[in-house]
């Protein structure tokens, strides 16, 4: 059976929500370019011309002209207003799209952008063209027959729909739009599974949450124009009293003006802070995902060419730039039905290398979990050296049984003892020594510390003992015997001694065979194990029961009990303290204190609870795990059992680089295949994420937005700067007539525009800021355009917003100066002439 529908409907889906995740731009940057074209053809543009032509239609209606003929010339004049930009928009659409490729996040996704047919960008041009024509021609066709008187009468008075709750009404539609969004994601299912289709309520939500924003600041106009005009009041000076007192009584006429500024700095805020808010969320999640700067798996063609479990983990750590490695078992269970993920690493070293958010490092309770690791007595071997020596002496105790005297062993037979030898890292490799005689006599054995490590393994010193064995399977039949452990040493160092406190705890296993081995008291040596006669197999234990042989354990406290009663649970292995994941405590409906049992290879392992984590790191989020500390699980395990610890021998190596550079490593793994295989690289897999194809197209439609958001701005400034000099020149030649100095009555001006400039930048700002708390974490996703763990917490880079409002207030403080150079060029007679008419 394939996968291929499943993975079909996921790509799906993941593109669904891609592409609802990417209308929330648009329908901003749709938005803005709306209120732009209102404002600036409707508001600005058509009452300018309309002023220009009030002489003009009143002359062409005494002549007799009608509406309709009016109406025509109006719409030939805004056609040939409009008509430039409809040749030029469709033209100029593949250019700009080529430009915008450029961008650093789009070229290193590797997308292409493309403005498509022309066919279709005609007819949006042509459209819009004709539109703005009609609304150009509007404003003149209402002036035709309203007199002069009419026509100041209506500049000071209120709209139709101010003061009639629209604003709030919008603020309340846009908040439910949020709420929802909030709620069910940006795809409108809750889920991240796009099975609902695109909710356009749901992602229009940002767009209204900024609309209804901008039109409530334009309630502070009126308000702060007020309290600034009192203050102005107080105070000598002509220019900021007039100033602040015309901003409140031409509110209506600025608050376009403001509304777009408002608009454009809080697309321009939002932009920002969703760029730097995915670019962590995708930096996170890889971190997440890697858990440390290098992750190394085991060769897995290297057959025996590959480092040992004692010569991995220094193998890794010298490698180029690692400036500490841990080993980390990774073993498959279940949960119940459920499957699910064991871990097990050096909780005292695990911290250091863990490159996850603080948070979730403190979730995982590495220090409860050291803290909770049992003393691991050994016979440590000093310095480094190149061979383990240990001295035996191996004698008969008894004859042998009459059941087995066919299988006694001939004279100089070579019995195998194996003994446990761990490293630094507490990592143990049970290893059999060369073949021992039963004569009586000391016998010196050699293990090569290189042949421990394998090859191109790097020991990690001090080398110790913590444990001997003898099998019965791998010996042939024979008597009772006494093993004496005499001396353990290096080469050329001195010998090992055993921790004050430590003693040897001497079992058979399986618990079912009947001999019963002990230790006795052995004057000069570090221990003598008294080994009993293997079971007859003409008894009730056969030949085949007998699997395993007896050990010999160095412990600090008192020996695990090994229940041999009908009933017990021989599959159950010893209980460790253990963190779980969220979704592990729902399924076992487990809390901190409890117990849970997860099914392993090795049997049942219970964990005892010391925490719940959201997640474990390098494991899908949502999914069943268990993270315990690796010394404890293998000293639980070597002291219960003293069985060859293959089955918990770690697979993985975490390392951390310096400065997070993991490329000479990788490189010199790549050239060493047998060394071990890259399983995740930090490093990659940040520039992997952040440069997705989603990300890419969701940022530069964020750049984009913002560049036409400022650029609205500008030109909606630029042209309410000339409109409002036109408008006031007549008052500012009375001005000037009645004696005030040019300087102040350009400072009037300046007021005027740096107020509502002051007003855009900061209400903007603020409604950003807003609008990004409330929406932003919920519409960055994964790469996979999933929900992102871990959840993706709204960043706010505070130099780039100071330094946006700054070059905005910067670019916008440009336009001032030719409009106030004109205001000073004008002649003052003429200006009163016109007032005269």
């Amino acid at each position: 059976m394939t996968k291929l529908p499943e993975l079909t409907a996921q790509l799906d889906d993941a593109v669904l929500v891609a592409r609802s995740t990417m209308l929330i731009p648009v329908i901003q940057l749709v938005l803005l370019a709306g209120v732009a074209w209102l404002l600036v053809s409707r508001l600005l543009v058509s009452r300018l011309l309309a002023d220009h032509r009030r002489g003009e239609v009143a002359l062409l209606r005494t002549r007799g002209m009608g509406m309709r003929q009016l109406a025509r010339l109006g719409l030939a004049e805004g056609l040939l207003i409009v008509l430039p930009a409809a040749v030029l928009g469709p033209l100029l659409a593949r250019p700009l799209l080529r430009l915008a490729a450029h961008a650093p996040t789009v070229r290193d996704s590797g997308l292409r952008l493309d403005a498509g047919p022309l066919a279709p960008l005609w007819i949006v041009s042509v459209v819009t063209a004709l539109t703005c024509a009609v609304v150009l021609t509007i404003p003149t066709l209402r002036g035709a027959n309203r007199t002069f008187v009419e026509a100041q009468a209506g500049i000071g008075r209120t709209g139709r729909l101010r003061g009639s709750g629209a604003d709030l009404a919008l603020l309340v539609v846009a908040g439910l739009a949020i709420w929802q969004l909030t709620r069910y994601g940006a795809d409108g299912t809750g889920g991240g599974n796009g099975t609902s289709g695109i909710d356009p309520f749901i992602v229009s939500g940002p767009a209204l949450a900024l609309l209804a924003g901008g039109v409530l600041l334009l309630r502070v106009v009126p308000v702060t124009s007020r309290v600034a005009e009192r203050a102005a009041t107080k105070r000598r000076g002509l220019v900021t009293a007039l100033g602040t007192r015309q901003v409140g009584r031409r509110r209506l006429r600025y608050a376009g003006p403001v509304l777009l500024l408002v608009m454009a700095m809080a697309v321009g805020v939002l932009s920002v802070t969703t760029m730097a808010t995915w670019r962590r969320s995708q930096t996170d999640q890889a971190d997440f995902q890697a858990a440390a700067d290098l992750r190394v798996t085991r060769a897995s063609a290297s057959g025996a060419g590959a480092p040992s479990v004692l010569g991995q983990g220094g193998r890794v750590a010298a490698l180029p730039g690692v400036t500490a490695a841990t080993a980390v078992l990774r073993t498959d269970a279940d949960l119940g039905n459920a499957p699910a993920t064991l871990l097990a690493a050096d909780a005292g070293a695990l911290g250091r290398i863990l490159r996850v958010q603080p948070g979730l490092r403190d979730d995982l309770r590495l220090a409860e979990l050291a803290k909770a690791r049992p003393a691991a007595p050994a016979l440590t071997v000093p310095g480094k050296p190149g061979r383990l020596l240990f001295d035996l002496r191996l004698s008969r105790a008894g004859p042998v049984p009459e059941t087995q005297r066919n299988y006694r062993p001939p004279a100089g037979y070579p019995y195998q003892v194996a003994v446990t030898v761990a490293d630094a890292r507490g990592l143990v490799r049970q290893v059999t020594l060369p073949g021992l005689v039963a004569d009586g006599r000391e016998h010196t054995l050699a293990l090569n510390v290189a042949d421990l490590a394998g090859p191109g393994g790097v020991p990690s010193y001090p080398l110790s003992v913590r444990g001997v064995h003898y099998s019965y399977d791998n010996n042939t039949f024979s008597g009772p015997l006494d093993l004496e452990l005499l001396h353990v040493r290096g080469d050329g160092t001195r010998e090992a001694a055993p921790p004050a406190g430590a003693r040897w705890d001497v079992f058979v296993q399986p618990q079912e065979a009947r001999p019963r081995a002990t230790v006795k008291a052995a004057k000069g040596a570090l221990a003598k194990i008294a080994i009993p006669a293997p079971p007859s197999w003409a008894g009730d234990v056969t030949f085949f029961d007998v699997i395993g042989g007896v050990h010999a354990m160095l412990t600090a406290g008192k020996p695990p009990s090994r229940g041999t009663a009908a009933g017990t649970n021989t599959d159950l292995q010893p209980l460790v303290p253990g963190v779980i994941t969220e979704e592990t405590a729902r399924r076992a409906d487990v809390g901190v204190g409890g117990k849970v049992t997860v099914s392993t290879v090795d049997g049942q392992q219970p964990v005892q609870v010391v925490g719940i984590a959201p997640a474990l790191p390098s494991v899908p989020p949502g999914e069943p795990g268990v993270l315990v500390d690796l010394p404890t699980l293998t000293g639980t395990r070597l002291t219960a059992n003293g069985t060859e610890p293959t089955s918990i021998a770690p697979g993985e190596w975490w390392a951390s680089a310096r400065g997070g550079s993991t490329g000479p490593a990788a490189k010199a793994l790549a050239d060493r295949p047998a060394w071990g295989e890259v399983a995740a690289n930090r490093a990659e897999l940040r520039s992997r994420l952040r440069d997705a194809p989603l990300g890419a197209a969701l940022q530069g439609a964020l750049v984009l937005g913002f560049g036409a958001a400022l650029a609205f701005a500008v030109i909606a400034f630029v042209v309410n700067a000339a409109v409002t000099a036109g408008e006031r020149a007549r008052e500012f030649a009375v001005l000037r007539a009645l004696g005030v100095p040019p300087r102040q009555v350009t400072g009037v001006l300046a007021i005027e525009q740096a107020y509502l400039v002051t007003i855009g930048l900061l209400g903007g700002t603020l409604l950003g800021l807003v609008v990004a708390r409330l929406v932003v974490p919920h519409v960055v996703l994964s790469v996979q355009a999933a929900e992102p763990y871990p959840p993706a917490g709204l960043v706010v880079q505070w130099p780039v917003v100071l330094g946006m409002v700054a070059g905005v207030a910067a670019v916008l403080g440009l336009i001032l100066p030719p409009v106030i150079q004109v205001l000073r060029r004008r002649n003052v007679g003429a200006g009163l002439r016109v007032c005269l008419l």
